[in-house]
């Protein structure tokens, strides 16, 4: 059964059957923030599901770079590689990293847990990043 996972079950399939949560830990500043999530599922929408708004001024649409983040480099390296269209608007994005990643895009992957920094210094306000209502 779990080599049928790996040779190629869409990634809703396998969200749907995975049991192991995976632990998402989000940093900005010296504000930590966690919670659980499912593989298959994106930053963006996993992060509003659990009352932790991050700033996508397209909605989640990848048409703008405002939910930049950056990815732990151990976090990074299981992750799929950023599509053209992201990488695009990654090249806007003020302090881009070589782990940068648009979180709406980032597709959680199947491990135990992932660490994500929301930089300081953005463009578009203050309050880019904000727990409670989503």
């Amino acid at each position: 059964f779990r080599m049928f996972l790996k040779k190629g079950a869409s990634s809703l399939f396998k969200s749907f059957l995975s049991t192991r949560p995976i632990v998402v830990n989000l940093k900005r500043g010296g504000k930590e923030y966690s919670f659980q999530a499912k593989e298959g599922e994106n930053l963006l929408q996993a992060s509003r599901k659990n009352g932790v708004r991050i700033d996508a001024a397209c909605d989640g649409c990848c048409a703008c770079a405002t939910c930049h983040v950056l990815v732990d480099p151990k976090s990074f390296e299981k992750l799929d590689d950023p599509t053209e269209d992201e990488e695009m608007l990654l090249d806007m994005a003020p302090n881009r990293g070589k782990t940068s990643r648009l979180a709406c895009q980032l597709i959680l992957p199947d491990v135990e847990e992932i660490k994500i920094i929301i930089p300081q210094s953005r463009n578009w306000g203050p309050d880019s990043f904000q727990v409670g209502k989503a």
